[in-house]
């Protein structure tokens, strides 16, 4: 007489441990899913708008940003620190930070009204985002670049061209790198960088190595005209821990435990019928 198939040696087992084992299985695989999903980076976006001559950020992504601060970028292309009504620690969704417009004359590069807002995420990594609130023509024909290593090679303008300056705003950001430094929450944006095409014919700048989006100023004898510089999807890796990469194992270790408990709960049954 053929013997029953069993999955697994029951002899030392009774039903209880085998519901046991089932349900730590099945409570394992609840733990790999909820570690897996855990492991997804959320997003970080601020809308950036100018209300009752003040300027308003306020987060539209799903995530918490923690320090947030304000700046405005200067005639001289420093970026200056706006007081804001309030200093949150962290800002979630629909959160907003505000602080008054200056009201001073806006001059050469200033008449872009550059608004940065620089935070830090859940891992500690400083971020920002620049926004133009003021009206500027798009560059027509632009300055032809590309992305090289951690920087961007811009080439001179044409002969005809009437592009005097380029001034190049920057999201900046530490990187991961950063944290193996004592963190004091403080934002120092560095300043925009600025090409005088009298005697170049080409500039390469460093832009970091998350190889942001651009915003190039061109200063003509028409003032300021704007051009957007897009790294074409060609982004390095997102700097994160490597377990936080890695949430396609989990997913599938929880499968695995899921399947396991489901396999010993039956094999608990049948044994519990031949019995």
């Amino acid at each position: 007489m053929a013997r029953p198939f069993r999955l697994f040696p029951m002899r030392s087992y009774d039903y209880n441990q085998i519901g046991c084992l089932a349900t730590l299985l099945a409570c394992l695989g609840i733990l790999l899913l909820g570690w897996g999903g855990s492991a997804r980076a959320g997003t970080i976006s601020f809308e950036i708008e100018l209300r009752n001559s003040r300027y308003v950020a306020t987060n539209r992504g799903d995530s918490a940003a923690y320090y947030p601060a304000l700046f405005r970028l200067d005639r001289n292309g420093q970026w200056q620190a706006l007081q804001s009504d309030s200093r949150p620690v962290e800002l979630w969704y629909n959160g907003s930070l505000s602080a008054p417009a200056p009201v001073t004359p806006k001059q050469g590069v200033e008449q872009a009204e550059a608004v940065m807002v620089s935070f830090f995420d859940q891992t500690g990594i400083t971020m920002s985002q620049i926004v133009l609130l003021g009206h500027l023509q798009e560059a027509r024909p632009g300055l032809a670049g590309e992305y090289k290593g951690s920087g961007v090679l811009l080439n001179a303008p044409p002969q005809n061209s009437n592009i005097r300056g380029t001034w190049l705003l920057i999201p900046w950001s530490r990187g991961i790198t950063a944290l193996l430094k004592p963190q004091s929450f403080a934002h120092t944006p560095p300043p925009a960088l600025r090409v005088s095409w009298q005697e170049k014919k080409r500039a390469r700048l460093d832009t970091g190595t998350h190889l942001p989006d651009l915003l190039l100023l061109h200063e003509t004898d028409q003032g300021l005209r704007l051009q957007r510089l897009s790294n074409s999807g060609a982004r390095v890796p997102e700097q994160r821990c490597a377990w936080l990469n890695m949430h396609k194992i989990w997913y599938l270790l929880a499968g695995l435990c899921a399947l396991g408990g489901l396999l010993t709960a039956l094999q608990g049954w049948r044994k519990r019928g031949e019995s």
